[in-house]
């Protein structure tokens, strides 16, 4: 593969001309670059935990070219200007903001005047839209763009003193429980909502096995849902939480073996869209404390593919997975083509090593995967003229 100009001139056994520079490998595969939806760089306003360079490092060391930011920063991405903020730096990757949808007052912000400015969604990140009456609005203010707005699914009046998965083990550890209801719940309300005015939504970090059924039947009927789960629901359930290791603390949290179970059937079947990484940088401070004081969230982004990679040997599932968030979110398409702009993944899908603290680009170490034996490596990325690679 030939690449000139920040695009793919020519695909052949050999190169035709001299290059300036060749990357290769035995075994080295390439795919589209890898496309994240749901990720924190915690700047503006929270520089202890991430800056927008340090996550760009660690989301070009984990194999995106495409990363969209959550709005939950200081302050929030809930205006024009806070949008191109987020999109005029030069990173190693490319940086798609979303944008929040409601102010401190519940009005809905300037979401088209985001839209102008580069916001590819809108969402509240990290706590979900709690009232009906403005995700109603937000939805149809939506639909002339067919823009989809984000949710992370959770019912905060049934789950707002909760700090696990409500069940067996939570009972055990004497810790209270996020119940998978609160979930459902609101999944339940939200694809009313969507059925009621044909917007589109995407659910994300969905948790459950019924709350993953409700949306397969969704889309049976044809409303227009998408969803993705993370990488560390398809790896991780409650019992992982016996010792109280705080940084599997998550929100959603993690959930009975029988559903992360059905979460890996629905990654296999399709019903679930893409994978998104949940990227929650914290600073120490927030997680070396009792797991009830401790926030929610892990710094994982590096390790997306070796996670899904440890349970499944499916690689273009895998790949697919990493990519199709493109079309859902830009609505465009890009194609390992001549003629295209090389956006690319490169990596070894069976390559074993050890994660460690010196590879983690992170500036936070919330990452249950530091000192792992994992498999499946990425050898860096190409973002048109740029090349990073990280071995």
């Amino acid at each position: 593969m030939l690449i000139e100009d920040g695009k793919i001139i020519e695909i052949a056994a050999k190169a035709s001309s001299d290059v300036d520079k060749v990357v290769e490998g035995d075994g080295l595969c390439v795919s589209l670059g890898w496309y994240d939806t749901f990720a924190d760089f915690a700047e503006p306003g929270y520089g202890n935990r991430e800056t927008l360079q340090s996550g760009a490092n660690a989301a070009a060391a984990g194999g995106y070219t495409d990363v969209q930011l959550m709005p939950n920063t200081s302050p929030p991405i809930n205006n024009r200007a806070m949008v191109e903020f987020i999109t005029h730096h030069s990173l190693p990757v490319k940086i798609h903001p979303i944008g929040k949808v409601n102010n401190e007052k519940g009005g809905l912000n300037e979401m088209y005047d985001m839209q102008l400015g580069g916001a590819v969604a809108f969402s509240n990140g990290d706590y979900p839209v709690q009232s009906s009456a403005v995700l109603l609005k937000a939805l149809q203010y939506l639909i002339p763009t067919n823009t989809p707005l984000i949710q992370l699914p959770g019912e905060t009046d049934l789950s707002s003193n909760g700090l696990m998965h409500e069940g067996v083990m939570s009972t055990q550890l004497g810790l209270p429980g996020i119940p998978a209801i609160a979930e459902e719940m609101m999944i339940v309300r939200d694809l009313e909502l969507v059925r009621y005015t044909g917007a589109n939504i995407h659910f994300t970090g969905v948790s459950t096995g019924k709350g993953l059924a409700m949306i397969q039947a969704a889309k049976a009927e044809g409303l227009k849902v998408t969803c993705s789960t993370t990488a560390y629901h398809t790896f991780f359930c409650d019992d992982d939480l016996k010792n109280y290791d705080t940084v599997l603390k998550v929100f959603p949290p993690l959930r009975t073996k029988k559903d992360r179970d059905a979460i890996r059937e629905a990654v296999a079947n399709g019903t679930v869209d893409c994978i998104a990484s949940h990227h929650i940088p914290r600073h120490s401070d927030e997680k070396l404390c009792e797991f009830d004081q401790a926030a929610y969230g892990m710094a994982i982004i590096q390790n997306t593919f070796a996670v899904l990679r440890s349970w499944t040997n499916d690689i273009e599932k895998i790949v697919t997975l990493l990519t199709a968030a493109r079309s859902i979110f830009l609505r465009s398409e890009i194609t390992i083509d001549i003629g295209q702009p090389a956006r690319l993944t490169l990596f070894y899908p069976d390559e074993t090593y050890t994660f460690t603290k010196e590879m983690n680009r992170s500036m936070s170490i919330n990452n249950p995967f530091l000192g792992k034996t994992l498999t499946g490596k990425v050898a860096g990325t190409i973002l048109e003229n740029q090349i990073h690679l990280t071995v």
